[in-house]
């Protein structure tokens, strides 16, 4: 991937975590004052650990690996967001372990690709 795909990919996360400031902010409007932690702060993980990596990693070896990493970020956002309806809903839900376990994991992956990519060029 070249810089430029990086920079689009940058600024992609950045507005994804500017629509998720205000899709929380909207969603706690109408949850009746209850508030979760969640929801309020699921922009974070888009944030730093898409936004932020974009910037820290100039150039992409593959393209797998920008794949997986960032199915990973989006795992783990959707998995706050869904956590953070169930706690405004005030009920749980055991399968809600898969979003981090899926999550970290996809991340994990793409980081694995990329130190193998970037091993052979």
């Amino acid at each position: 991937m070249s810089t430029s795909d990086i920079k689009k990919q940058a600024l992609r996360y950045l507005l994804f975590s500017i629509f998720l400031i205000i899709f929380g902010t909207v969603y706690e409007q109408f949850s009746h004052g209850v508030n979760s932690n969640y929801m309020i702060y699921a922009f974070l993980i888009p944030l730093i650990l898409g936004f932020g990596s974009a910037i820290i990693i100039k150039k992409h070896p593959s393209k797998l690996s920008n794949i997986l990493y960032s199915l990973g970020v989006i795992t783990l956002t959707f998995g706050s967001l869904f956590k953070g309806v169930l706690d405004i809903y005030g009920t749980t839900n055991k399968l809600i372990i898969v979003y981090p376990i899926f999550g970290f994991s996809l991340m994990i992956g793409g980081i694995i690709v990329y130190i193998i990519k970037l091993s052979q060029t």
